[in-house]
């Protein structure tokens, strides 16, 4: 008999005007050349997209790293119905927390990074734990920077307006303050002086 998996709910702020997403942890197995994804019970859920093993592989190989799919009830959910319903499988995105020691958080980071994948806060945690991300810029004397992920970009001619002056000729005013000692430039000078040049 299939057990359905608790749900976690996200909403730490107990704000009912907004809707709570819950979601279903996962575990991750190593077999052969993949991950296959289980459900709490241990029975095989899906298996992770082959284009993540390679570097996951690489981040779980560190040791004291572990990573959990996370995935909404909804997909979940809509995952079943469908193998129920026709057999077939189905094709979700989950969301893949990684944990670890401070230690081995600073490879993790360099080694997702080479690889072009950037960690996010996650959305949730089911051990509740402190989050920080080792690809966050970090500066001496600043506890923390932190980025809300729940506000868009915002353009800066929205914050500053439409800018009206000319980009290049700022850029030009600064390299122009630049000490150059080797590189030979133009400089302006009052047409109405004259030099003779002499051979």
């Amino acid at each position: 008999m299939r057990q359905q998996p608790q749900a976690i709910n996200t909403d730490r702020t107990h704000d009912h005007t907004k809707k709570v997403i819950e979601y279903v942890p996962l575990k991750l197995l190593r077999h052969e050349s993949r991950f296959k994804v289980l459900q709490s019970d241990g029975e095989l859920f899906g298996v992770l997209g082959s284009r993540l093993y390679p570097i996951l592989n690489r981040v779980m190989k560190l040791g004291c790293v572990l990573a959990e799919p996370m995935l909404t009830v909804d997909s979940y959910d809509g995952s079943i119905s469908k193998w129920k319903r026709y057999g077939t499988s189905a094709r979700c995105e989950a969301e893949l927390n990684i944990y670890s020691d401070r230690h081995s958080s600073n490879v993790v980071g360099k080694t997702l990074s080479m690889a072009g994948l950037y960690l996010q806060p996650p959305r949730t945690d089911p051990h509740h734990l402190p989050y920080e991300n080792p690809q966050n810029l970090k500066l001496p004397h600043f506890d923390a920077i932190m980025v809300d992920p729940q506000i868009d970009a915002i353009e800066p001619e929205v914050l500053y307006g439409a800018s009206d002056i000319d980009q290049s000729s700022e850029v030009e005013i600064v390299l122009d303050h630049l000490h150059q000692p080797h590189e030979l430039r133009e400089v302006p000078i009052d047409k109405r002086i004259r030099t003779e040049l002499k051979g």
